[in-house]
């Protein structure tokens, strides 16, 4: 998958949750920097969400892009992962 596959997902999500469209695009960001889905695996995806999106963001923002990240990731055939960026 390459970066076109990624933007193929953040917009089906983006359609189908619109609530979520902007912090899709930036998990997107985040994870692969213009890469496919790939180069996302779970140590990065955790040290990701875990560590640097609460030393960034406020609390209440923080929750919605860990939601975004699972949402991206189911939508790109990685249930594991969408299960891990759900996961407590």
């Amino acid at each position: 998958m390459r970066g076109e596959e990624v933007d193929r997902a953040v917009r089906r999500v983006g359609a189908r949750r619109p609530d979520v469209s902007m912090a899709v695009q930036a998990v997107a960001g985040g994870l692969t920097a213009g890469e496919g889905a790939e180069v996302i695996h779970q140590a990065a995806l955790q040290q990701y969400l875990w560590w640097y999106l609460p030393r960034d963001y406020p609390d209440e923002e923080w929750a919605g892009l860990v939601e975004a990240a699972a949402a991206l990731l189911d939508e790109l055939g990685l249930p594991q992962l969408a299960k891990v960026a759900s996961s407590e």
